[in-house]
């Protein structure tokens, strides 16, 4: 199979870096003793474990927003389905 789809449950400014619950993003970090050029930390691998719970980041995410999160009613979301299907099938 040459494609795969990702289909989430959540639309723009609905789960930020820096979320209580969890969340995969390119976190950066510091250690001291760190050279410079070898300084940053990434927290997107597959397989490492995922960040939580960085206020300062959330606050951050949410400042950075340029519109309002993003939020879909029953009716919407059946359309979404409906589309989510069609494409599906012709896609095979």
């Amino acid at each position: 199979m040459d494609r795969y789809w990702l289909l989430t449950s959540t639309f723009y400014g609905n789960w930020l870096p820096g979320e209580e619950r969890g969340f995969v993003s390119r976190v950066h970090e510091q250690r001291p003793g760190d050279v410079p050029s070898k300084s940053r930390h990434e927290h997107d691998e597959p397989e490492t474990p995922y960040d939580q719970d960085i206020s300062g980041l959330r606050r951050h995410a949410e400042a950075e927003m340029r519109g309002p999160p993003i939020s879909i009613n029953g009716e919407q979301a059946h359309t979404l389905l409906n589309q989510f299907h069609e494409t599906a099938g012709y896609r095979g």
